[in-house]
């Protein structure tokens, strides 16, 4: 609700306002109707003004606190920032194959049969007690009508991907998915692990998290757990035959290839818990060994109402406030430490702030209202 003081003769509420205005009338209040009252023990009378109040309450998708995972348990990372396929993190180095191209910080799989072929064998998956892959991604928008892979780890037999596991964001039947099959290699679909999440092939930059630990794979999108699902007995990292390893390809040989840009791709060998998520979401396409810079920068006042503030920023930056959809609202360069950064034009809600700097990049979330 924000901020309450209570004082001897008022109540004084300060309330961040997001949306559009709701205007409460008498009635039966059961299900999307709210309000405050006063109680006078002493007399029917008294009053509360109220110029303006706001309510949010979101029981499935709620955000969690924003925990750094470290980088203890990072064990591969691609970033493309230095223009190669190189693992960031380790020795895994990716070959670009049909054509695929890095540019701009991205890997770029503009037309079908572009791909990423990572050597399998060196990723380690096998060994892993839980495995938690995090992309930051655009696709090219409303191409991947088929069943693509935005990441694929295993086997393929008879054509068909097996024993392995895999995250997608565009299927043929609309959804994205976080998935394991081990031990049936003629229908290995029929045996299949797996967690559901919006389809997500907009063209908009997104983070996906797919999460496989001892008995459960979970799916994120922008930081939030969309679902979580069982696995099937002999569904384990443990049994992944890890023969192929790709990025932007599927482990079924008759599938297309996914079409857009990966602008980061990263393993760890444990289950990023909620928080964790979280974090890696604001930090953005920041690389893990800048995380702890992250949080030497501060925005100021969040929640903000007419303008905002970054500390911590050595030199100057380039500041681009984003909406939840990826659409850049406000982009403002050559901004110094303590600088205050209107907010004029840009309507109540949560935002993302990206602030970009020669050493390094950092996402911070804000509320405005």
């Amino acid at each position: 609700m924000g901020n309450v003081s209570i004082l001897t003769a008022q109540i004084v509420l300060i309330i961040f306002r997001f949306g559009s205005s709701y205007t409460m009338t008498w009635g039966d209040y059961r299900g999307d109707r709210i309000a405050i009252f006063s109680y006078n023990e002493l007399s029917e009378s008294g009053l509360v003004d109220i110029d303006w109040f706001h309510y949010d309450y979101n029981a499935k998708y709620q955000i969690p606190a924003a925990i750094n995972p470290g980088t203890s348990d990072l064990t591969h990372m691609w970033t493309f920032d230095d223009g190669t396929s190189n693992d960031q993190i380790g020795s895994a180095h990716g070959i670009l194959r049909g054509g695929a191209t890095i540019g701009n910080g991205a890997l770029k799989t503009d037309a079908l049969g572009q791909y990423l072929e990572l050597p399998a064998t060196q990723l380690g998956i096998k060994s892993y007690p839980a495995l938690s892959v995090e992309a930051w991604f655009k696709s090219k928008a409303g191409t991947n009508t088929g069943y693509t892979m935005l990441g694929y780890f295993g086997n393929t037999v008879n054509n068909m991907g097996s024993d392995g596991c895999y995250i997608s964001v565009a299927r043929g039947d609309n959804v994205s998915r976080v998935g394991i099959t081990c031990g049936n290699t003629s229908a290995p679909y029929n045996n299949e692990s797996f967690a559901n999440a919006t389809e997500l092939d907009d063209g908009l930059l997104h983070q996906v998290v797919g999460v496989i630990s001892s008995d459960m794979v979970s799916i994120y999108e922008d930081g939030i757990n969309i679902s979580t699902g069982s696995l099937l007995a002999g569904n384990s990292i443990s049994n992944i035959i890890l023969n192929y390893a790709y990025l932007a390809k599927s482990g079924y040989s008759g599938d297309p290839t996914w079409l857009g840009s990966i602008d980061k791709f990263s393993l760890y060998n444990k289950a990023l818990s909620a928080g964790e998520v979280q974090y890696l979401y604001q930090a953005g396409t920041a690389t893990d060994v800048k995380m702890a810079k992250a949080d030497e920068i501060k925005i100021f006042p969040n929640p903000a109402v007419d303008y905002i503030s970054i500390w911590g920023i050595s030199g100057n930056a380039n500041v681009e406030i984003f909406d939840l959809q990826g659409r850049v609202l406000l982009s403002i360069g050559n901004v110094i430490s303590n600088q205050r950064i209107g907010l004029e034009g840009i309507a109540s809600g949560s935002y993302l702030v990206r602030i970009s700097t020669q050493d390094e990049t950092v996402m911070k979330k804000i509320l405005h209202g």
